[in-house]
């Protein structure tokens, strides 16, 4: 769908610059979109544009990056399934959503998709932090309180029920919460004290919490592991802690979580043995992580090149592109 955002539609089996794009300050990858902030606050966008999730106003998709008209002074970008949010820090802050709304996963009060950005309903001021799932959306306020709007049938709000939203509701109680992250149907949170919470889906062990019971409100992630990041993906979770060493769980039926084929998933966090990371990723049932030499990791599904690493094998440890 030109997601790799190179001017063609043939896929890579080792990483390819995009040209003409510099100056990018942030990035996120969807479903089969791409997404990406300049230094001047602009944003841009390519790849599957049938929901509108490019944002310029039409559902014709790009294979090479276009600027989203009308938007500036953008922080950051968030690519879901097929919408898109990003974070506006112009005159006042604000969430902009665009893309699928079938699910109200836009928080615009309604279930029309919307091609061009639209501010979430209600006005969703002072955010700082925002993420888009699979059709759910999620958002940190100042002051550390969460909202979360879309899809909610396996309770991937945390409101405590599963009815879907199509404007956000807030988290009663849950407050502390520095980031979010928002899954297939499953979310994560890190709170000031790196405590990582998690709510929604948990067929696989995805929430970390040692079951696999669905969870509509948050609970804690098992152990006493320091946390300073996360990521969701489809059916399984990642974490960094403090000192550096990567943790996974969730589900494992193509590598994702680093470890051998014969587990089929973890109910609670693992370390994997990657020491010395800075970021860490999640794709549907891919992973990825940075250390602090800038050295990419990838290990999990590969069906399509997503590890880089020149096949179409999948890995079940870490590789290098």
């Amino acid at each position: 769908m030109g997601q790799l955002g190179d001017g063609s539609t043939t896929q890579k089996l080792a990483p390819v610059a995009i040209p003409g794009l510099t100056g990018v300050a942030d990035i996120a990858a969807g479903n089969y979109h791409s997404l990406a902030v300049k230094n001047d606050g602009t944003a841009w966008g390519w790849g599957f544009n049938t929901s509108g999730q490019l944002g310029d106003g039409t559902i014709i998709s790009k294979s090479s990056p276009l600027q989203i008209p009308g938007l500036t002074d953008i922080v950051s970008v968030h690519a879901g399934g097929s919408h898109s949010l990003a974070f506006f820090d112009g005159e006042f802050r604000e969430s902009l959503a665009w893309g699928n709304n079938g699910k109200g996963q836009l928080g615009v009060g309604d279930t029309v998709n919307r091609t061009t950005p639209e501010g979430v309903c209600c006005t969703l001021h002072q955010t700082f932090k925002l993420s888009a799932g699979a059709s759910h959306s999620l958002a940190v306020r100042e002051g550390s309180s969460v909202r979360a709007w879309g899809y909610n049938n396996s309770g991937q709000l945390g409101d405590g029920t599963t009815e879907d939203n199509l404007i956000y509701v807030q988290l009663t109680g849950f407050t502390g919460v520095e980031e979010v992250f928002a899954g297939g149907s499953h979310s994560l949170a890190l709170k000031t004290d790196h405590t990582a919470w998690a709510w929604g889906a948990n067929s696989f062990g995805q929430l970390g919490d040692n079951t696999t019971e669905q969870r509509k409100t948050p609970v804690q992630v098992h152990g006493s592991i320091a946390f300073q990041s996360l990521a969701a993906g489809s059916d399984h979770s990642m974490g960094i802690n403090l000192s550096g060493d990567v943790y996974t769980w969730g589900r494992n039926n193509y590598g994702q979580l680093a470890a051998p084929s014969n587990i089929q998933s973890r109910k609670s966090p693992i370390s994997i043995g990657l020491s010395r990371a800075t970021h860490v990723a999640a794709g549907a049932y891919h992973s990825l992580a940075v250390n602090n030499d800038g050295m990419v990791f990838a290990w999990g599904w590969n069906d399509s090149g997503q590890l880089g690493d020149g096949t179409t094998n999948n890995a079940f440890s870490p590789v290098r592109p």
